[in-house]
């Protein structure tokens, strides 16, 4: 089943150095434990992996990156990475 499975979609890319800090977005997700979802939602560009990655090193809670793209536009398959970033 995932034998096919292309493994950097589920790794959390390099950021590299000379990243802006985004404390005052962080501050706006600091009550993410009482909502059911968030969206980050904005164009290409704005900085949504690198707010993530601060995200994700602030909480340290455990979570599942899967990098999306076209071919994940068939359900078994997206289900299939699912999957795996969870076990």
């Amino acid at each position: 089943m995932n034998n096919h499975l292309i493994m950097a979609k589920l790794r959390l890319p390099y950021l590299g150095r000379g990243i802006i800090d985004r404390h005052r977005l962080l501050l706006k997700m600091a009550n993410f434990k009482e909502r059911k979802a968030t969206f980050v939602v904005a164009p290409a560009g704005y900085g949504k992996t690198v707010f993530i990655k601060q995200f994700m090193d602030c909480v340290k809670v455990p979570f599942v990156w899967y990098q999306l793209d076209s071919f994940d536009n068939d359900p078994v398959k997206f289900f299939e990475y699912l999957v795996k970033g969870l076990v």
